[in-house]
């Protein structure tokens, strides 16, 4: 009823879910056919035995949040599917998203099933120990799964915010993430109040794993405003001197205490290529986003700057090389 595409996103690898639930069903079942002093140590067997094929539950549940999706794509779409779909549901009283959704249940519960087996087993047993094993393992697998989730989602949105902006759908990288997003207020205190960068004004930044884009509101969307490497970037809160890691950053001048600005500023330097220092003052909503900005893009700075610098090695060592 439904074309390769369409039917994957809504059921993902379920399939391969199936065949390994079946072997599980087929060792669970021969495990209950043993005596009972060894029908726990076989179910837990069972378990351990598969588990390195659990991992597959990772693509199931990258998948899952797009069936809602996929399933409204597929009613408006493909009439013979949906309205098969709509009695099968009707005539089991139940929804296919629902069903769905069951599997990644299954996940969170596995590893409290063992925890009940382990309460059930003798101290010291090799069955407390088989359940120890395989509940750390599972709790393991619990852990990647939502990393793979919460970084799936993270591509997902830094996709769409790439989307809504002109001229940057070419950062639309796997390897590139999308790590922070604040209003900020800028302003260029050397810029003439003719140019744009004189004059106070609020725009969006993203902060990417390797750069800064700074957005202006335009309708319904933004329109890039300024793109700059994170490598290329200083920042320090108002009324500090940042330090001097990166030896193309001029020192800045003390200020006199009459200047000093409000708790919630903080200072951005950039350096393009071929052109001069250029600095801007920064707002914070407050206070409180002005420390979490500036610890959080000084982290970033130093990951990219980091990264620049051990690109530029191995192209040295590879010239030596090819010397």
């Amino acid at each position: 009823l439904l074309p390769p595409q369409p039917h994957y996103a809504i059921f993902s690898n379920l399939p391969q879910l199936q065949g390994l639930h079946q072997g599980l069903g087929t060792d669970l079942e021969r495990a209950t056919s043993e005596t009972a002093s060894d029908s726990g140590q076989a179910c837990v067997d069972a378990f351990s035995k598969l588990l390195p094929y659990f991992r597959m539950y990772a693509t199931y549940c990258c998948n899952y949040p797009n069936v809602a999706e996929a399933l409204c794509k597929v009613a408006a779409e493909h009439s013979g599917a949906a309205t098969a779909l709509v009695e099968a549901e009707e005539a089991r009283g139940v929804k296919l998203q629902a069903l769905l959704f069951r599997p990644v249940q299954r996940l969170c519960v596995y590893p409290l099933l063992l925890e009940r087996m382990k309460k059930s087993s003798q101290p010291e047993s090799q069955m407390r120990t088989t359940c120890e094993s395989a509940f750390a393992a599972l709790q393991e697998l619990n852990s990647e799964v939502n990393e793979r989730v919460r970084q799936m989602e993270a591509r997902l949105h830094m996709t769409a915010v790439l989307l809504l902006v002109e001229g940057v759908d070419h950062l639309i990288e796997a390897g590139r993430l999308l790590h922070l997003e604040a209003l900020v207020d800028m302003k260029s205190p050397t810029a003439s109040t003719l140019n744009a960068w004189g004059r106070r004004a609020t725009y969006k930044w993203y902060v990417f794993s390797d750069y800064l884009l700074v957005c202006r509101p335009k309708g319904e969307g933004f329109a890039k405003k300024a793109l700059w490497p994170l490598a290329a970037l200083r920042v320090a809160a108002a009324n500090t001197t940042p330090p001097e890691t990166h030896a193309s950053f001029a020192k800045k001048p003390e200020r006199d205490k009459s200047e000093r600005d409000k708790a919630e500023v903080f200072r951005v330097w950039h350096e393009e290529k071929e052109k001069p220092l250029g600095e801007f003052k920064c707002w914070a909503q407050s206070e409180t986003d002005m420390l979490a900005v500036v610890q959080r893009l000084q982290v970033l700075i130093d990951a990219a700057v980091e990264q620049r610098d051990d690109m530029i090695q191995r192209g040295m060592n590879r010239l030596t090389l090819e010397g």
